[in-house]
C-alpha cells in the first residue's frame, strides 16, 4: 500500500450528505484525501444552525431542527458517532394540533420516514448537539478531509490523459488532480442553477462534453433527470419572544400542525454564554416551518430580492404563530410578551423537499458513472429528509471504497 498513490475524492457539499460521505472515506483506512467544497459560510445545508446579531449566544436550528431515523443501516451509523459527542436522541414533547378544529393529541413519534426500510417501532428522533450545524461540523474533522468553504464549483472538466478531474471555481481558481467526483446538490443539474446564479448548470454542462467526447453518457443521463427533480420550498421563522420570568414550561417541544399556515414549531434549547457575554434566561426561542403551498404564494421574496417584504412574511408568520401558542398552550403564551418579540426573522428555502423524483433516481442511493469516478447522491435519491441523506451517502461511499480497495 505504501508504493499506492493517494486516491483524492472532491466532495461537492457540506450538508448532510457531502459531510456523511467525507467522514465514511476518512475513517475507511484507506489511502483517500477528500476536498469538501461548500458554497456556503460553513457546513449543514438544510441542517445548518443560524445565529443572530441582537441575541449574543441565541441560535436556531432553522432547516431541520430534529430527524427521524428508521432506516437500520442508519441508525448504526448514528450510534458509531456517540464518541463525537455531535448527535443525541430527541426527548422533547412532541404534540400535534389540526387547526381547522383545534384538536391537539400526542404525536406519533414512531412514524417512519417516507421511503424508510426499518421498522416503525424502532424508529427514533435525533438532534445535533449543541445545534444542527455541530453534526456536520464534526463529521468534516479529519486529518485527510480539507474544507473549502465559500468556495464555488462552476464547472467540472473529466481529463481523458491523467482519467482524473478538474473543478474550477465562481472566482476562475482551478482544482486539479482528483480521483473521483462526488456531487451532493440536485441543483448541479437543474434549471434552477441557471435562474439562481445566472450560470449554466455544472453538471449539465460536463455532461454534454462527455457525450460529446464518446467518454460518457451516463452522466449526461444523470444531469437530465437531475433536472426534472420537482422540490417544495418552504419559508422558516426564527422568533425569540421576551419572558416575565423565567421561560415558561410550554405542553411541547415539538408541535406538528395539520391545515395551517405553519406545518411545524420547534422550541430551541436555551441560549450558551458567548465570549464575554452571559446571556439571560428570560426569552424563549421558537423556528416554525410553513406549509409548501404558503411558500408557493410567496415563492417571489426573498432577503436579496426585497428584504422589507420579507419582514413583512415574518410579521405575518409571526403573528399567526402567535395564536397557535395562545391555542395549544394559552397560560405559557400568558408569560411571553408576543406583540414586541426580541429577534424575528424569515428564511427562504426556495427547493427544500423533493416531492417529483424520477424513476432513475428514485431509491437509488446514488448514480454516476464508475468508469469515469463520478457519482451524484443526495436525500433525493431516498427521501426528503437528513436519514434519506445519510441513507445516500453510505451507498456512495461503500461504492468509492470499493473502487478504491479494487486498485490496491
Amino acid at each position: 500500500m505504501a508504493a499506492f498513490k493517494h486516491q483524492r475524492v472532491a466532495v461537492i457539499g457540506a450538508g448532510v450528505t457531502g459531510s456523511t460521505i467525507a467522514h465514511q472515506l476518512s475513517r475507511s483506512g484507506l489511502p483517500i484525501a477528500i476536498d469538501v467544497f461548500e458554497m456556503g459560510r460553513g457546513p449543514g445545508g438544510r441542517a445548518s444552525t443560524r445565529f443572530t446579531r441582537q441575541l449574543p449566544g441565541v441560535w436556531y436550528n432553522h432547516g431541520a431542527p430534529c430527524f427521524h431515523v428508521c432506516d437500520p443501516a442508519v441508525t448504526a451509523f448514528i450510534e458509531s458517532l456517540a464518541g463525537k459527542q455531535c448527535i443525541e436522541e430527541y426527548k422533547g414533547k412532541v404534540m400535534s394540533i389540526d387547526w381547522a378544529t383545534k384538536g391537539v393529541r400526542q404525536a406519533d413519534t414512531t412514524r417512519a420516514s417516507h421511503g424508510s426500510s426499518g421498522d416503525a417501532e424502532t424508529c427514533k428522533i435525533y438532534r445535533g448537539v449543541p445545534h444542527m450545524a455541530s453534526l456536520c461540523s464534526a463529521l468534516l474533522e479529519g486529518d485527510n478531509i480539507t474544507k473549502r468553504e465559500q468556495t464555488m464549483i462552476v464547472e467540472y472538466c473529466f481529463d481523458k490523459t491523467t482519467q482524473q478531474w478538474r473543478l474550477v471555481d465562481k472566482q476562475a481558481k482551478e482544482y486539479a488532480g482528483y480521483d473521483y467526483l462526488i456531487i451532493t446538490s440536485v441543483t448541479n443539474g437543474h434549471p434552477r442553477f441557471q435562474k439562481t446564479f445566472g450560470l449554466p448548470p455544472p453538471l449539465t454542462v460536463a455532461g454534454d462534453r462527455l457525450a460529446a467526447a464518446q467518454v460518457s453518457d451516463a452522466v449526461q443521463r444523470v444531469a437530465a433527470m437531475m433536472g426534472e427533480v420537482k422540490s417544495d420550498p418552504i419559508f422558516s421563522l426564527m422568533v425569540t419572544y421576551p419572558v416575565s420570568d423565567a421561560p415558561p414550561s410550554l405542553p411541547f417541544d415539538c408541535l406538528l400542525i395539520e391545515n395551517g399556515m405553519l406545518s411545524k414549531v420547534v422550541q430551541m434549547p436555551l441560549p450558551t454564554p458567548s465570549a464575554g457575554h452571559s446571556p439571560s434566561p428570560s426569552h424563549v426561542s421558537f423556528v416554525a416551518h410553513s406549509t409548501p403551498a404558503f411558500a408557493e404564494e410567496h415563492i417571489s421574496v426573498s432577503a436579496s430580492s426585497d428584504p422589507d417584504a420579507l419582514d413583512r412574511l415574518a410579521k405575518t408568520m409571526a403573528d399567526h404563530l402567535k395564536m397557535v401558542l395562545q391555542t395549544v398552550a394559552k397560560e405559557a403564551a400568558s408569560k411571553m410578551d408576543m406583540d414586541s418579540p426580541a429577534a424575528v426573522q424569515a428564511h427562504r428555502w426556495g427547493s427544500c423537499f423533493p416531492v417529483g423524483v424520477p424513476d432513475g433516481l428514485r431509491g437509488r442511493g446514488c448514480v454516476g458513472d464508475e468508469k469515469i469516478g463520478v457519482y451524484v447522491a443526495g436525500d433525493f435519491m431516498v427521501a426528503a429528509s437528513v436519514e434519506g441523506a445519510m441513507s445516500s451517502a453510505l451507498v456512495t461511499s461503500e461504492k468509492v471504497m470499493s473502487q478504491v480497495r479494487a486498485k490496491l
